[in-house]
């Protein structure tokens, strides 16, 4: 299901996006130059530049950014510990006769589900691209237009990886997040504190808030003093693998029983 979501929430923002250009367009707005694939991913999944409280704008939440990430924390948050509350979950447990290997394959199960998810999102854009005769380009190139990511340095075939990758890796950090909060208190506790995180994430501009990290639009690569790329995605890796150490620990001390 949750598949069938993103796939939704991709194609319903490219579509928004893509009649936003025609509606320009056609009141004889010139664009500095024909967009690509590449244009339309950064715009997808931009999130917002950081918000500045001290100004007149009012802060709004980036939707699309926020939906994508709600969803994909909702389904992975609900299957992992449902186990524990039948006996079929806890005769497995019991009989695989290791607590450290049940817990590494419910993470490793959230990890998968991030992957499909993004390749979903990433397939679902590429088609919608090639439907409406975008050309389909992995370069990122400066435009002056307000409403699309600009680079604001020089942008390399490596980089352009990194970008693609970065909402992947913030992600599989943050519900890697979720599953050891899941495990101390409620798979409820664990979803609700992962969506007042993001939404703290969109309000304030530190790299001590992992939701800012998933965001291309706080990288460095686009924002002057933004988060550089390397250090969001070596934080993320570092935060997914302390993550799956603590719900290990905390796991081997809990009493299951009492859980259920």
């Amino acid at each position: 299901m949750s598949l069938f979501i993103i796939a939704a929430i991709v194609f319903t923002a490219a579509l928004a996006f893509h009649i936003q250009i025609l509606d320009e367009k056609s009141a004889e707005l010139i664009l500095p130059r024909n967009l690509n694939s590449m244009d339309y991913f950064l715009h997808v999944f931009e999130g917002m530049r950081p918000y500045s409280r001290v100004s007149d704008e009012r802060f709004q939440l980036p939707i699309t950014w926020f939906l994508m990430n709600v969803i994909l924390f909702y389904f992975t948050g609900k299957y992992p510990y449902s186990e524990i509350y039948n006996n079929h979950g806890a005769n497995v447990l019991v009989r695989g006769g290791s607590r450290e290997k049940w817990f590494i394959s419910k993470w490793m199960w959230c990890i998968v589900c991030v992957t499909l998810y993004y390749f979903v999102a990433y397939v679902v854009l590429l088609l919608f691209c090639l439907m409406v005769n975008v050309t389909i380009s992995f370069d990122i190139q400066p435009i002056a237009y307000q409403n699309l990511l600009s680079p604001v340095m020089e942008i390399t075939q490596v980089d352009v990886i990194k970008v693609m990758i970065l909402p992947l890796i913030s992600s599989m950090a943050a519900v890697s997040v979720q599953l050891v909060i899941s495990l101390v208190t409620s798979d409820f506790t664990g979803f609700m504190f992962m969506a007042v995180l993001y939404i703290s994430s969109a309000y304030y501009f530190t790299p001590l808030l992992i939701g800012n990290f998933s965001m291309l639009a706080r990288s460095a690569f686009f924002y002057i003093g933004g988060i550089p790329i390397m250090q969001a995605i070596i934080s993320s890796i570092v935060i997914s693998i302390l993550s799956l150490i603590a719900g290990i620990y905390f796991f081997r001390r809990q009493d299951i029983m009492e859980r259920r």
